[in-house]
């Protein structure tokens, strides 16, 4: 009933109203009796997780491969390998940092993307860049990815790294959990990736202000 409420108020105040026939209701750690209650008062779909939300997946448990399938094939189909040869290097270069290179950035700042997904997108633009088709022989390439993927001052051409990004995206939860504690899902329970809260960790130093925030 507080959802449906919550909606109608902000019906009435924007005018802007809720198509509950369109809602999706994911229950996650619910015994049947309160799902079944949410759903008299509030009938809106059931979709148990795995869902796709905002083209991102998301489930209570590791995804399994062909949950990140789709994303790998979504790089794949953004390929214009017809129009290849119409571009230089330098035009596939952008292409790759532009486009390709940002369909997973969604996707890895909620979920870290197995050694495979990452293989498979790289593998993708590297055949994209180099021969402007779907694969490459290694004598097609010209530079290692690893060393295309340097900033341009290291010599490289600033091509994003996937492990590394990925990262970096997951590191600003534990940022805004840190610096806003308004956000609604800051007293959530969450496990951070042991790696990711290292290199949070060293990333970061703490000044005593007004001690409001700092408990001892």
């Amino acid at each position: 009933m507080l959802t449906k409420g919550i909606l109608e108020l902000f019906a009435a105040d924007s005018g802007l109203r809720t198509n509950i026939e369109k809602c999706l209701t994911s229950p996650i750690q619910c015994f049947l009796e309160d799902t079944v209650s949410l759903l008299q008062h509030f009938p809106s779909k059931l979709s148990p997780l795995p869902i796709t939300y905002l083209g991102i997946p998301l489930a209570a448990r590791k995804l399994k491969k062909c949950e990140l399938q789709p994303l790998v094939d979504k790089v794949n189909d953004c390929l214009p390998t017809w129009k290849a040869k119409l571009l230089s290097k330098a035009g596939r270069a952008v292409l790759v940092k532009a486009k390709l290179s940002a369909i997973p950035v969604h996707t890895a700042m909620a979920n870290a993307l197995p050694p495979w997904v990452i293989k498979c997108i790289d593998k993708h633009c590297r055949a994209f860049l180099w021969t402007g088709s779907d694969s490459a022989k290694l004598g097609n390439c010209l530079l290692a990815w690893s060393k295309v993927c340097r900033p341009p001052d290291l010599g490289g051409l600033g091509f994003l790294d996937l492990e590394l990004f990925g990262y970096a995206l997951r590191m600003r939860w534990l940022w805004f959990k840190r610096t806003d504690p308004s956000r609604p899902w800051d007293n959530l329970p969450d496990v951070a990736e042991p790696l990711v809260t290292s290199m949070f960790h060293a990333s970061v130093s703490v000044q005593i202000g007004d001690r409001q925030n700092s408990l001892f």
